[in-house]
């Protein structure tokens, strides 16, 4: 099978974006619009329910008596004069705005959109879920098969049913392609909406274990997406978890083909090598050799790529032709993105992983920053970890239990945040410095006094716990660094 027998069309086709017409949005929305309404040229290219993700010809969702929306208060201030604004029935109208779009409720209005574009998309859909790396999955999915044609994908990891509503509808209509990440929580609401043609299962890992009994109770609820396939679609399941067999088994039931990727010796996609100095990555596709640098550093970037293989092997797409892409990937702020910083006479290289933790990703941050080299010859290695939240009972235990991948580091400085991270600097031994405050804010009234001209500093936490705040505070210089 090839793209075009599934109807992607090549690099290089002329593709046009096309929007909403005035129709088509009432009719999916299930709106009526006001007096003077749009005419037949008018055209919306996406719904806007949150205002840093506003895109040019986006119509806004004003806020009524529910929590969708955008707040009346804002609309003034978003970075562009919305298409139309759609409002509750008895809401007011919004000054400055010609076209309104009145519905008689605003989330259920979303909700329709979502399955409308849903419906009417003939796009193939590659659903996106685990415990941790599903933006980067997502970004990383939508580079490479852009060679293919136009790609739409997921924004602001809004990952639940009314955010992935939003981003369907707001997905280029024309796109051959679309990636949509999925959250567990609602999974089985989520995968109705979504129906993907393929999934892929990132990794199970302790993660809102508040929630969650146990790592199996979370394979089997996220094993959920499945249940918004039909038959013939494709699994592209992670080989190495534990909890392999329950998705495996799952796809059986559901009648879809599985494509497994990883370390494994019988994954269909296998990482032979990932050699860190030259972020070379060695594949062995179906028994084919595959070699490629990757843009990303860290050997977790490296299974993402497998992982990406494994989604163009399930499309019947070109491994080969995607490989020399895939160095042109870089990471995203708040995961792996690797910047130099001004600092006194020099730089501090930060590695900002500060969006999110779990044991799995601070594992992978804690591996990746062996590879990444000091700005300096003979600069500092330092860590800067808060707490993993949302973790349940054995929080502490978790947090105790990254001491042997803290001590891989051989970092000379070891700055821990959060009542949790007290847990972990109980248990390290005194083979570097360690500071540890209760917050954020008391960390960063040290970080000044702590760094130095020529780190290499990696931020890594739950985002609740703040610590991405040092990463802004050094970006905008607000922290005065000595030499």
């Amino acid at each position: 099978m090839t793209f075009q027998d599934i109807g992607l069309q090549p690099l290089g086709d002329a593709v046009e974006r096309r929007g909403w017409s005035a129709a088509e949005l009432a009719a999916g929305m299930g709106g009526q619009w006001a007096e003077n309404g749009p005419g037949p040229g008018w055209r919306t290219m996406g719904v806007c329910i949150y205002p840093p993700e506003m895109q040019p010809g986006d119509v806004v969702v004003v806020r009524g008596k529910g929590a969708t929306g955008v707040a009346p208060s804002s609309v003034p201030r978003l970075p562009y004069i919305p298409q139309a604004v759609v409002l509750e029935r008895d809401a007011p109208s919004v000054p400055g705005v010609g076209y309104e779009l009145r519905v008689d409720d605003l989330r259920a209005a979303v909700l329709a959109m979502g399955r409308y574009a849903r419906q009417t998309t003939s796009a193939r859909i590659v659903g996106v879920t685990g415990s941790a790396g599903k933006t980067t999955m997502v970004a990383m999915l939508s580079h490479v098969l852009g060679l293919w044609g136009v790609t739409g994908s997921s924004r602001a990891s809004a990952n639940l049913q009314i955010g992935i509503a939003w981003n369907l509808a707001s997905m280029p209509r024309n796109a051959s392609s679309l990636v949509v990440e999925m959250a567990i929580g609602g999974m089985s609401r989520n995968a109705a909406l979504v129906r993907p043609d393929v999934a892929i299962i990132t990794n199970i890992a302790p993660a809102h274990l508040e929630y969650h009994d146990n790592v199996d109770e979370i394979a089997r609820r996220k094993a959920l997406i499945f249940g918004g396939m039909e038959q013939g679609g494709v699994a592209v399941i992670f080989t190495d978890m534990p909890q392999y067999d329950i998705f495996a088994n799952a796809a059986r039931a559901a009648g879809l083909r599985i494509v497994g990727y990883g370390r494994h010796p019988g994954a269909d996609i296998r990482l032979l090598n990932y050699i860190p100095t030259e972020k070379l990555v060695e594949l062995s596709v179906r028994g084919r050799p595959l070699l490629f640098r990757n843009g990303a550093p860290g050997e977790h970037m490296a299974l993402n790529a497998a992982g990406c293989i494994a989604v163009l092997d399930a499309l019947g797409a070109s491994a080969e032709a995607a490989g020399p892409f895939f160095s042109l990937f870089r990471p995203m702020r708040g995961r792996g993105e690797v910047t130099d910083v001004p600092a006194g006479d020099g730089l501090v290289r930060v590695i900002d992983e500060a969006y999110n933790a779990n044991p799995a990703s601070m594992a992978a941050a804690l591996q990746l920053v062996r590879e990444i080299s000091p700005p300096v010859a003979g600069g500092r290695r330092v860590l800067a970890l808060g707490d993993m939240l949302e973790l349940g009972p054995d929080s502490a235990a978790l947090h105790a239990r990254l001491k042997p991948y803290v001590e891989a580091c051989s970092a000379d400085l070891i700055m821990l945040c959060g009542e949790q991270m007290a847990a972990l600097r109980d248990v390290l031994e005194n083979k570097a410095e360690i500071v540890w405050a209760p917050t954020a804010p008391e960390l960063l009234t040290r970080a000044g006094e702590l760094l130095r001209s020529g780190d290499v500093l990696l931020v890594k936490s739950s985002a609740g716990t703040k610590l991405s705040e040092l990463v802004r505070a050094l970006r905008e210089r607000r922290i005065s660094i000595g030499a």
